[in-house]
């Protein structure tokens, strides 16, 4: 999560570990939210704090991606990461065939040359609002992604609630299928930060071999051609039941992140 002042309010009462996060949540206060809520609006949802928000969410028994971060970091860095890993595969493929159709339509003569000019328009338009609205899309014919973000999933308006959702952190990250990270500078600087990765491990100890996850760093992940630069795979590997999960760094091929949303 980041958010330095949850820890603060969880330590009040008591100290914080590991252990602590073992606490179980009752089930109504395990939620996810649509993944595009966290792609709306450039990150609108990721700094307000108001009760309606956390109605956004709602409660379920599986997460496809738990997105940590630190709150430190522009939200619309994190936004526009997120589109790229999401949404960028989806992107291109509609927007090659748009521009096939378009070709095919042009050598037939269907289109005058004098509105050659113009045919890279329509896959330029295609590319932006799939890279922008395809988690709304793909409802016509899929689930929604769900997504564990701290601010729409953790009540922020009532502290009681708010704690209990901290304390019962690994209720979360039991039910959650990736782990996506996004990584700054400042990541590791972070208490939280630091608390969710080992809970993640820990937690690798009670689900099936081999969990997944992405640390996304910011920077060269905004053009499409380069997103195969900017991320890296982890896979979270158990040898038995109980020990402790570890992390195996390998990077994906290119469109890889596209892939993240296919579940």
């Amino acid at each position: 999560m980041g958010h330095e002042s949850n820890i603060e309010v969880a330590e009040q009462s008591h100290p914080v570990g590991i252990e602590s996060m073992e606490i179980p949540l009752d089930p109504e206060l395990v939620r996810g939210v649509p993944l595009r809520f966290c792609l709306h609006g450039l990150g609108k949802y990721w700094s307000m704090t108001r009760k309606a928000d956390f109605d956004l969410s709602e409660k379920t028994d599986h997460i496809d991606h738990f997105l940590s971060h630190d709150w430190g970091t522009s939200r619309s860095l994190k936004v526009m990461t997120l589109l790229i890993v999401f949404n960028s595969c989806a992107a291109a493929v509609a927007t090659s065939l748009v521009v096939l159709l378009l070709s095919i339509t042009a050598s037939t003569g269907l289109i005058p040359p004098k509105l050659w000019p113009w045919l890279p328009l329509p896959g330029f338009l295609c590319y932006v609002s799939i890279l922008l609205f395809w988690q709304d899309v793909r409802l016509l014919c899929r689930r929604p992604l769900l997504a564990f973000l701290d601010k729409l999933c953790i009540a922020q308006h009532d502290l009681h609630l708010k704690e209990q959702g901290i304390r019962g952190l690994g209720s979360f990250l039991r039910c959650s299928r990736n782990l996506n990270i996004l990584w700054s500078e400042r990541y590791f600087s972070r208490l939280w930060c630091c608390y969710e990765v080992a809970a993640y491990l820990k937690e690798g100890g009670f689900r099936k071999p081999a969990v997944n996850g992405s640390i996304l760093p910011f920077g060269g992940c905004f053009l499409p051609f380069t997103a195969h630069t900017s991320q890296t795979r982890v896979a979270v590997g158990v040898s038995e039941p109980g020990d402790l999960g570890r992390l195996e760094l390998r990077p994906l091929g290119a469109f890889g992140g596209g892939f993240a949303g296919r579940h």
